[in-house]
């Protein structure tokens, strides 16, 4: 194909794509298109059968590290960052989980929106091209669970949309809507972002950070939400016009607090409650299964190699929860260890000694193991 039709081949697949979307697009052809914007020039046509042949399918091309993506004949390095670096959204996120429920993707990494930088021959750092990431979800699974590390709770505003609150209450005529006005939204909303819309809009978010700030969330979850509120009572000006737009009050209720966001404080929560699920192995006299440890005067006595395998089958980094253990007083040590020698039936335990929480309705291990 000579360079003048490769130009054509190019145009007809952009205005297929903005006319039709992607649904009578074929893998290589969603492949061929993205390509475009890395490779300006020339026919990308076999360059995408030949990922795909490599990798299988177009999502695993898309997951691929930009070392295995370089060794695709006619990879460059650059186009697999590019690749690397794709905005996601990712449709019913229960799917993209593994065979054991966790997620295959690390919220973390993407919320990064950055890549590796790289050293040029003449000593600089290569500027490798990157997008500011943009991660819509749908589906029945939140983007982050219990274990997950604090900077990925703290990246994520997860709004859950409840069946008796439906956003959207024509699908069909909103979807048809949208396709039909492409891009027209988005236009009059960057037209309308002047000089003096602009500074406004800073006087907009420094004044909701400032109130959002002054709650319980974090300073990340109150940037985000800062920016959102700022968003929307823009876009509701210049295109919806319904004099309706999202308050401080409204997104409060899904920002995350300081304690929810600590991986300490969801860990230390999680071995609690896996302390009370397991009460019945915690007793010395215990003939019929293992015995983890004892409690003693609110204080669980737990076998060190089993703290440890809950905590990492739960997720969580044992050096780092021990860590914050301690620093919080919530549990006992010898010096500079994370745990104290106990003796339970005769035998010397090193146990890691954890404080259990006690409150008004608290219920004792012959109350729990009755309930059971």
């Amino acid at each position: 194909m000579a360079g003048g039709e490769h130009a054509k081949h190019r145009e007809r697949m952009r205005t297929r794509f903005l006319e039709h979307g992607l649904d009578n697009f074929a893998d290589h052809e969603v492949l061929e298109l993205l390509l475009f914007y890395a490779v300006p020039r020339g026919d990308v046509n076999p360059l995408a059968h030949r990922l795909l042949d490599e990798f299988g399918s177009l999502a695993n091309v898309l997951e691929a590290e930009t070392p295995d993506l370089c060794r695709v004949e006619g990879m460059g390095e650059k186009t697999a960052a590019f690749l690397n670096n794709i905005p996601m959204c990712i449709d019913e996120l229960q799917l993209s989980k593994d065979s054991h429920g966790r997620s295959k993707f690390d919220v973390y990494q993407l919320s990064q929106g950055v890549g590796r930088t790289r050293g040029t021959k003449s000593g600089g750092i290569d500027k490798t091209p990157v997008w500011d990431l943009c991660i819509l979800t749908t589906g029945e699974s939140p983007l982050t669970s219990d274990n997950s590390g604090a900077g990925a709770v703290n990246r994520v505003i997860d709004i859950e949309c409840k069946a008796k609150d439906a956003v959207i209450k024509n699908g069909m005529e909103v979807t048809q809507s949208i396709k039909m006005n492409y891009g027209h939204a988005g236009r009059i909303f960057i037209e309308s972002l002047n000089d003096d819309v602009i500074a406004e809009a800073k006087e907009l978010y420094s004044k909701y950070y400032k109130e959002l700030s002054s709650g319980s969330t974090t300073e990340k979850q109150a940037m985000a939400a800062a920016m959102l509120l700022t968003a929307d009572e823009l876009a509701d000006r210049f295109v919806f016009k319904t004099e309706k737009h999202l308050t401080v009050s409204q997104i409060s209720e899904f920002l995350k607090s300081k304690a929810s966001v600590s991986a300490g404080e969801r860990g230390y929560s999680y071995m609690c409650d896996w302390v009370a699920m397991n009460s019945n192995k915690f007793r010395a006299d215990n003939e019929n299964s293992d015995v983890y440890g004892v409690i003693l005067d609110n204080w669980a006595y737990i076998n060190g190699a089993v703290f440890r395998k809950a905590v990492k089958d739960a997720g969580f980094d044992d050096r780092a929860l021990l860590s914050w253990l301690k620093t919080n007083g919530l549990i006992l040590t010898r010096g500079r260890r994370f745990t104290r020698g106990k003796r339970i039936n005769g035998v010397n335990v090193e146990c890691v000694v954890m404080k259990l929480p006690v409150g008004e309705d608290e219920i004792n291990i012959e109350d729990y193991e009755d309930l059971l």
